[in-house]
């Protein structure tokens, strides 16, 4: 950029590659052939004075213009992977040439469609855990009913069972046994 006037000023028509004042900058001729290939094929839509008109004559004008926007999209069409900073900001020179806007527009869609999956997820998730407390509850609720038995009632219910095996296992003074199964 910092050499555009002199280039303008010394450029009087079309060098083959590597010839002429702009040897210096072989890339800089290659893209004045590549522009004026699309002049010359009707691919690049040119004017003159800023007035976009298809006049053959004009190729040779010097005061032939061709329109931002037409420049941005026959780059875009023919040359996609080159983005030159006085046509793309920042954010269009980072885009993956891959991604249209068709891509964008699927992509979107469909992280539309998985936020909606994703709360009622959510949702599902927090039912489960409602069911899950209102369980713990009612287990909590369970063990509290259940009584633990005192030192005193242990004892009672030790004395029978032990009352019974004498009963069923046990002699009497005779020698029988006191109960016959």
């Amino acid at each position: 950029m910092q050499y555009e006037t002199r280039i303008l000023h010394e450029f009087t028509g079309v060098y083959a590659l590597g010839e002429g004042p702009f040897s210096r900058w072989p890339m800089l001729t290659l893209n004045i052939e590549r522009i004026f290939d699309g002049l010359r094929n009707g691919d690049l839509p040119y004017g003159k004075s800023g007035i976009t008109c298809g006049d053959p004559t004009l190729l040779d004008d010097p005061e032939l213009t061709i329109r931002h926007v037409d420049l941005k999209a026959w780059m875009t069409r023919f040359y996609p992977d080159q983005k030159p900073e006085f046509l793309f900001d920042d954010i269009e020179r980072q885009v993956h040439l891959a991604i249209s806007s068709e891509t964008v527009q699927i992509l979107l869609v469909d992280r539309e469609a998985l936020k909606l999956r994703n709360a009622e997820m959510e949702q599902s998730l927090q039912r489960l855990k409602d069911q899950c407390r209102v369980l713990r509850k009612s287990a909590e609720s369970q063990k509290s009913h259940e009584r633990e038995i005192s030192s005193r009632s242990e004892a009672t219910y030790l004395n029978i069972v032990g009352g019974l095996l004498t009963l069923l296992l046990g002699q009497s003074p005779s020698g029988k046994l006191l109960m016959a199964i």
